[in-house]
C-alpha cells in the first residue's frame, strides 16, 4: 500500500514503483493499493479528486493517468508552488 501526497511521490513513483511491480505484483504476491493524503492544500486536492475521477469513470488508465501528473510535476518543486489547478 502507498500512502502519498502528489508532493513526495513522483521520485519514488519514477524509481521504486516500477520495481514493486514487476517483482512482487505482477508475480501475484502482492496488491497494490494508493490512498491519497490531502496536506498541501487546494493543489493536492484538486490532483487526489481528479486521480479519482479518472478511476471511476476508466479504472484501466488510472495508472497512466497517475503517471501522466507525475511526470507533468517540476522537478524542483516547493510545498506552496502551483502546479495543479483546475485549467490544467
Amino acid at each position: 500500500m502507498e500512502i502519498s501526497n502528489v508532493h513526495h511521490v513522483k521520485h519514488w513513483g519514477e524509481t521504486i514503483y516500477p520495481q514493486l511491480i514487476e517483482v512482487y505484483v505482477l508475480s501475484g504476491d502482492v496488491k497494490f493499493s494508493y490512498i491519497n493524503v490531502l496536506f498541501h492544500g487546494e493543489e493536492t486536492t484538486l490532483a487526489a479528486l481528479g486521480a479519482e475521477a479518472v478511476y471511476k469513470q476508466i479504472p484501466e488508465v488510472y495508472w497512466d493517468s497517475h503517471e501522466k501528473v507525475f511526470a507533468k510535476q517540476p522537478e524542483a518543486v516547493m510545498h506552496d508552488d502551483v502546479w495543479v489547478t483546475t485549467e490544467k
